[in-house]
């Protein structure tokens, strides 16, 4: 993909809600066709990255709990981290 459709990808990615941390971006591309890179605009591109992005984030939050690191999980009901026991 171009720089500048990187860019403007990125850009809309932003606008829409989408934090643009080197690891996010490139978690969400991992799960993208090759061929949207090339057939969609860096807008479009955006535009899908946003999607994808907050459809994760809904899942994560309907599921309720949340592995942290190896050692603990956050439980939304309880409003608190569980510490699992180190074996």
């Amino acid at each position: 993909m171009s720089a500048v459709k990187d860019s403007r990808a990125l850009a809309e990615f932003r606008t829409r809600g989408g934090f643009p941390g080197p690891m996010v971006v490139a978690a969400v591309r991992e799960h993208l066709p090759p061929e949207l890179f090339t057939e969609l605009t860096g807008r479009q591109i955006g535009i899908v990255m946003a999607a994808c992005n907050a459809a994760f984030h809904k899942g994560k939050k309907a599921a309720g709990a949340e592995m942290i690191d190896t050692d603990a999980v956050w439980i939304e009901r309880l409003g608190r981290i569980i510490d699992l026991p180190v074996t």
